[in-house]
């Protein structure tokens, strides 16, 4: 009887035997697939590139409040000109450690302006709730950080916390814009030093309320509402001493996004009818306004 191989043996010979081809077919083979893959990884990329001419422009028409541009964030020396020191306003330094005695103020100043409207607040809170779509658009998508976990401040939802965050600041801003005066801070129950951080932080980028949050609380008539606007940036330089006529004119232009629009919208109007920068005395009349440096050192340090 003929005497075969192991059959198992036999194979493994066999196999042995050919590992030279095999492996000069693998070494091809991968060649070839790491150029079609390349080459399919290059298509795909030019056809991303070519993508990119047909993606939406921003819309410009509609602002949003957003944070300072990344390279502007950079510059150390210019974080005073867009961070509050007392009080926040809106969601981008929500809940920030540094502006906790802010959040006391704004509640005294939202409860205050609550009362002396007249005015459930839970009637305020369910318009602000009613409306919360639509009063997020004016901010940007990446803003809510700081609202993750809502449910460890006992709110329901992320949509509940910017609810009543909105309705208390906005009813505290509606506040500082009616009695924010130097000359009389006790209207606001705050120190005279405090206060103009109020002033100054209420006016920053990243510090800004929607207007349409604004008219929702205000209750009352709309040209009323750009009046005291009007009139509380007359602390800030920026408005013609002809109250009266620049109130008419700016009613008469689409509503400003916010309270720095607004001012930006005084500041255009005088550079279009040629107005120099108002100064505290006009034709011997004082235009009501009040400048940080003419504080009395005694009350700076009350």
């Amino acid at each position: 009887m003929a005497t075969y191989p192991n059959s198992v043996n036999f194979r493994v010979a066999i196999f042995i035997s050919q590992l030279p081809t095999l492996n000069r077919y693998h070494t091809a083979y991968t060649k070839h697939t790491n150029t079609m893959s390349g080459t399919s990884n290059l298509e795909e990329r030019l056809t991303q590139l070519q993508g990119a001419q047909e993606r939406p422009a921003p819309d410009h028409a509609c602002p949003r409040i957003q944070r300072v541009a990344h390279h502007l964030r950079d510059r150390k020396h210019l974080t005073k000109h867009y961070t509050p020191k007392l009080v926040s306003m809106g969601p981008i330094h929500h809940g920030e450690p540094k502006l906790r005695l802010g959040e006391h103020y704004k509640q005294m100043w939202a409860s205050t302006y609550i009362l002396n409207k007249k005015i459930t607040p839970k009637t305020l809170h369910k318009d602000v709730e009613a409306n919360i779509d639509y009063l997020k658009g004016p901010f940007g998508d990446d803003l809510y950080s700081n609202f993750i976990n809502y449910h460890n401040q006992g709110f329901a939802s992320m949509d509940e916390m910017i609810s009543w965050t909105l309705f208390v600041d906005g009813c505290a801003l509606l506040q500082i814009l009616e009695h924010a005066k130097l000359e009389k801070p006790e209207k606001m129950n705050v120190k005279v030093d405090q206060l103009v951080l109020v002033m100054q932080d209420v006016l920053l980028m990243e510090n800004q309320l929607p207007y349409p949050l604004l008219k929702l609380l205000w209750r009352g008539q709309e040209g009323k509402l750009i009046e005291i606007m009007i009139d509380y940036l007359k602390c800030h330089h920026w408005a013609d001493p002809n109250h009266e006529k620049l109130t008419g004119q700016l009613k008469n232009q689409p509503e400003p996004f916010h309270l720095l629009d607004l001012q930006r919208n005084i500041i255009l109007h005088d550079a279009r009818e040629g107005n120099p920068t108002p100064n505290n005395q006009t034709n011997g009349k004082s235009n009501g306004m009040v400048t940080y440096r003419y504080i009395p050192r005694t009350h700076a340090c009350v």
